[in-house]
């Protein structure tokens, strides 16, 4: 009985040994998977902020024209006014 449980063990330690090399081997596959993922969305989250920054500065600028705008049209009306 005991070379029978000998050889069980040793057959089920090559298995085991197998087996935790093929799991080692998918998890080093699924931390390289994330990491490209992680790099792809700090990409597109970099991408997102320097949009959202052009958007903004954008909408900063046609606030400025606008008051411009509307001060232009006020001193034109007060010109054509005082003639």
């Amino acid at each position: 009985m005991k070379t029978t449980l000998k050889n069980i063990l040793t057959k089920s330690g090559k298995f085991v040994g197998t087996l935790a090399s093929f799991i080692t081997i998918e998890n080093l596959i699924r931390d390289l998977r994330d990491q490209n993922v992680k790099v792809k969305y700090e990409s597109v989250l970099n991408r997102n902020k320097e949009l959202e920054n052009k958007v903004i500065n954008l909408l900063e600028d046609k606030v400025i024209n606008e008051e411009n705008k509307g001060k232009i049209l006020e001193l034109v009306n007060i010109r054509s006014n005082s003639l």
